[in-house]
């Protein structure tokens, strides 16, 4: 295991906290959501113990439709979740930085711009490689502690993520702490029967974590639908695919664990503006199907109701329509009931339970991660959570 904010006493520490407000861009306004709310937890807790707390973060990649160089707009909206001013400077480590880093009195916060906007901070290194970097090397003298808790970032190996690990003291956030403990727990101990609803539209992304959930004995059910419900209706029905790759991979999936995998029975369409649902075996040619129908629903809802583990990443169809959110909200709604371990996780299925107006305490854990989410799950290491295992331990 690795050190969390438990091991350290705060009070009057000079903290650079690593953390994660990546959030949606709106002609140009950031979106609050999940992920910034969860993550002014840890920030509201170092300032309320007396740290000196300054804030490494991105905002999109450059060049990329969601890239902004200018946090201003993130510490005010992490200000209102704080209840406390989170300063802002446009620099990231000259000497404006620096002034308002030293200038940072006991409970303060200081957000500092994108930190991706210093091309060597997305090269891929080793934690050893990156802490020779020049915002290793700038910063590091001007803290006393580390804490990463970017979690939704955890699965790259970037110099703030991990390049601050070796050089100085360092521990895990609090959001850190809670995704990998709750996401390990299903790894490595879950309760059975467990159910995996997988959703989406990355076939790539989930047969790695079918593969890895199935072949470790961890699922003992998959509930597919979304466009992977879809690609694996085509798999079976040896429709012609282009990714032949990733169709190899779903056949022999199939082929080895067609008992514990559920196809959905039945695909919503649109006729005249209206949803219709249609069996799988009578589905028309050259039509687009946008959710599982009410026969996959009932099957889906009779197995999670059933289950100790339930898990689910990516909606079942495209429930931004809203003669199409059926599928997704009724097994959102299965799944918070469920009296058994839940998580949620992936892309937008954290978003999901606010679009429907469900609590989030119904479910155990929400993950605000999306690719480590989906690595873990596929059974890869994170960089970042290796990095402070062999350091921080």
């Amino acid at each position: 295991m690795f050190r969390t904010m438990n091991d350290f006493n705060f009070h009057g520490k000079r903290v650079l906290l690593r953390t994660d407000v990546n959030a949606p861009l709106i002609n140009g306004k950031v979106k609050d959501c999940l992920r910034i709310k969860k993550s002014s937890e840890t920030l509201r807790e170092l300032s309320d113990k007396g740290a000196k707390v300054t804030v490494l973060a991105h905002q999109g990649r450059k060049h990329g439709n969601d890239y902004l160089e200018d946090m201003e707009q993130h510490a005010n909206i992490l200000s209102r979740h704080i209840g406390k001013k989170v300063k802002y400077v446009h620099d990231l480590m000259g000497e404006d930085a620096k002034k308002e880093i030293k200038n940072l009195k006991n409970e303060e916060i200081l957000l500092l711009k994108n930190v991706r906007s210093l091309d060597e901070e997305v090269e891929n290194k080793t934690p050893e490689e990156h802490s020779k970097g020049i915002l290793v090397r700038t910063l590091s003298p001007f803290f006393d502690i580390f804490v990463n808790d970017a979690f939704s970032a955890s699965h790259r190996s970037h110099e703030s993520l991990v390049g601050f690990i070796p050089v100085l003291p360092s521990c895990a956030g609090r959001l850190m702490e809670k995704e990998y403990l709750n996401i390990s727990r299903i790894l490595k101990e879950p309760k059975h029967p467990a159910v995996i609803a997988l959703g989406g539209n990355k076939p790539e992304d989930i047969i790695g974590v079918m593969k890895n959930l199935l072949g470790k004995g961890i699922a003992d059910k998959i509930l597919l639908g979304g466009v992977i419900g879809n690609f694996f209706i085509a798999v079976e029905k040896n429709l012609k695919i282009n990714n032949t790759e990733k169709l190899k991979d779903a056949s022999k999936i199939l082929e080895e664990y067609k008992d514990k995998i559920y196809l959905p029975k039945d695909l919503a369409l649109e006729e005249n503006g209206k949803r219709v649902e249609r069996d799988v075996d009578k589905l028309p040619n050259n039509k687009s199907f946008f959710d599982i129908g009410e026969k996959s629903i009932e099957l889906y809802k009779k197995e999670i109701s059933r289950s100790s583990t339930v898990i689910m990443k990516g909606p079942m169809g495209m429930f931004e329509n809203d003669i199409f959110a059926k599928g997704t909200k009724e097994i959102l709604k299965a799944i918070s009931r469920s009296k058994g371990f839940t998580i949620l996780g992936g892309g937008h299925t954290s978003s999901l339970p606010e679009t429907f107006g469900i609590p989030l305490e119904k479910f155990s854990h929400v993950s605000v991660a999306g690719g480590a989410f989906i690595r873990l799950l596929s059974g890869e290491k994170l960089p970042v959570i290796e990095a402070l295992k062999k350091y921080c331990n």
